[in-house]
């Protein structure tokens, strides 16, 4: 359990230009951080030590908006957030403080590949919606790190790639008197080729993790970045870049079972 902690989370930097649903949600945050029924169902958690008297303190022990503390704290604050999305995956109230955790993150994700106000608005939402089902359906594992990152990465991914690839898909029509005639098979676009070469590694024995960073690196498309968001060095990054490819490698090249 982590310690109650007396820093409370700060306010967005500029609200105005937030998409209206993040101003939406702070709202809903203000009017369920303090309310009786919610803090008794908190407490139950024991997420952190002492009585919650506030939905902030465990914000702050999962690491919302919180960039300052070392490998220590991150491994403390990892474990906090991998404990609570158990809870989540039945308790409603639970996912809500996950959501309300990734809220920031979803936010600076969206500004540095942001192409116009209008549409992060709406790309916003639909990271939202991906982020809940993600929260829901998360696999943990007792010792899962980077916990944020692997949840940031599975919204992202299905609020766009997973769709981005379906729309790519190009379908052909046959003949119904032809179905002993092949169609002329369409050449892979590297993304796909890429997802097929993760499915199989990962049908192989890929580690979850591995999955999760390459994930990671293509949406952020820079390690410097993905350093960032783990708050580990971006040689860290890289080593583990290198290990999950030659994982990749060794995989596709054993015969399969």
């Amino acid at each position: 359990m982590a310690s109650i902690s007396t820093r409370f989370p700060a306010t967005p930097r500029n609200p105005t230009a937030d998409p209206p649903l993040s101003a939406q949600l702070d709202r809903e945050w203000a009017r369920l951080r303090r309310r009786p029924v919610a803090l008794a169902t908190a407490n139950g958690w024991r997420i952190v030590s002492g009585p919650i008297t506030d939905l902030d303190q465990i914000l702050v022990a999962i690491g919302y908006r919180d960039r300052t503390g070392g490998p220590v704290e991150r491994e403390r604050q990892n474990d906090a957030l991998r404990a609570l999305v158990k809870h989540a995956r039945t308790d409603d109230l639970a996912a809500r403080v996950v959501l309300q955790r990734m809220v920031p993150g979803m936010l600076a994700d969206l500004s540095r590949r942001g192409d116009g106000d209008r549409r992060d608005r709406t790309r916003f939402e639909e990271l939202v919606g991906s982020a809940w089902i993600s929260i829901r359906l998360a696999h943990v594992a007792d010792d899962t790190r980077f916990m944020a990152a692997r949840l940031m990465d599975d919204a992202w991914y299905r609020a766009f790639r997973g769709p981005r690839r379906r729309r790519d898909a190009t379908e052909l029509s046959v003949d119904p008197n032809a179905f002993s005639e092949l169609p002329v098979a369409l050449d892979p676009t590297p993304l796909d080729e890429l997802a097929d070469i993760l499915g199989e590694a990962r049908r192989r024995g890929l580690a979850h993790e591995d999955v999760t960073l390459i994930r990671a690196l293509l949406r952020v498309e820079s390690p410097a970045r993905l350093a960032a968001e783990r708050k580990v060095t971006p040689r860290t990054v890289r080593n583990h870049r290198d290990r999950a490819i030659h994982s990749i490698r060794r995989l596709a090249a054993t015969p399969a079972a």
